[in-house]
């Protein structure tokens, strides 16, 4: 019997803004995020786990197949540790291949317990090395699973991932010339979703498990490091939620400028007037300096180097890595 963590409601958490615009927006969003992601199913959510392509910890970088993430003992947080107990009674396939796998194999310990992720650079670019999560084994394959979880979701409310990137391309392009949309950058999103705004915005089911999975700290040059940011690059989670949040506050702000006094967005509401690719977000020009106020008094800092909605930015937008100007693509 599956004896580890269990579900439990989160406690009721207020949300103290400072403006009333802020209030509206927060009750908003709220309702958008749980109608998007909707109900919670857990074996819809054991159905979606996998291994992704990257390295974890305790599997090296030259063999991360399928082999080397279910060769034992797989490293994982004790909070999770039940949880892949109770996969592996829900998948018996699965079960018989990891014990196939290590047939061989002299351990008899199931998992490695770890206290978290393990931080490691890589190149963002020729100046810039950004530090990213490497995570426990058996943690990643449950974060995979919610990802894929959310995605779906996502995909029925214009928000399809995998060509987001080329309609946004589309979109600067189009800004570029008529200015009618803002492109809009942050600096260092996922270090700054916060978890109380998590546990406000999320169902609690989806919040419980999101937050279960996470890597409460990082091993960084050997010291342990508790983690303030819900979750780091590195967990498969932190995308689709980075991209969620900003696209629920962005639409819950267009719906409180229409002077809808309704919780809910109307049926008809236009989910494509405002587009979001992580932290690449794409607003209407005239409600940027809104949307920016209201991010800001959440937790986010704008990149001003990398947005563009001011007068002074006429003729250029940015945006998924396409750069125009009067609608010609000038990235070098």
């Amino acid at each position: 019997k599956y004896s580890g963590a269990s579900f439990k409601a989160p406690e009721k958490r207020v949300i103290l803004s400072t403006t009333p615009l802020l209030d509206s927006v927060l009750l908003k969003a709220r309702a958008l995020m749980h109608n998007i992601l909707s109900d919670f199913d857990e074996e819809e959510f054991f159905d979606s786990c996998r291994h992704g392509p990257g390295t974890t910890v305790g599997v090296k970088f030259d063999d991360t197949s399928l082999e080397a993430k279910f060769t034992l003992p797989i490293s994982i947080t004790a909070r999770v540790a039940p949880m892949m107990d109770r996969y592996m009674l829900h998948d018996f396939q699965c079960a018989a291949a990891v014990k196939d796998f290590n047939r061989d194999n002299p351990l008899t310990d199931m998992y490695s317990i770890v206290k978290g992720s393990r931080a490691t650079p890589v190149e963002k670019n020729d100046e810039i090395r950004r530090m990213i999560a490497v995570e426990p084994t058996g943690n990643m394959f449950f974060q995979q699973g919610l990802m894929v979880m959310m995605y779906k979701r996502m995909k029925l409310f214009g928000l399809d991932v995998e060509n987001l990137p080329d309609e946004h391309k589309v979109r600067a392009r189009i800004s570029s010339i008529t200015s009618k949309e803002a492109t809009i950058d942050w600096s260092s999103a996922s270090d700054c979703l916060s978890r109380d705004l998590l546990r406000w915005l999320m169902p609690p089911k989806w919040f419980w498990y999101a937050d279960l999975i996470r890597s409460e700290t990082m091993e960084i040059n050997g010291a342990q490091v508790k983690l303030n940011m819900f979750s780091t690059m590195g967990n498969a989670v932190t995308f689709p939620l980075e991209t969620l949040v900003f696209f629920v506050l962005g639409h819950a702000l267009l719906s409180h400028r229409s002077g809808s006094r309704s919780w809910f967005l109307e049926w008809d509401h236009d989910y494509k007037a405002i587009s979001v690719f992580g932290d690449d977000c794409i607003v209407p020009t005239d409600m940027a300096e809104d949307y920016i106020t209201v991010l800001n008094q959440v937790g986010f800092l704008i990149n001003r180097e990398k947005s563009f909605y001011r007068d002074m930015d006429a003729g250029f937008r940015e945006s998924c890595g396409g750069d125009y100007l009067h609608g010609y693509d000038v990235r070098p």
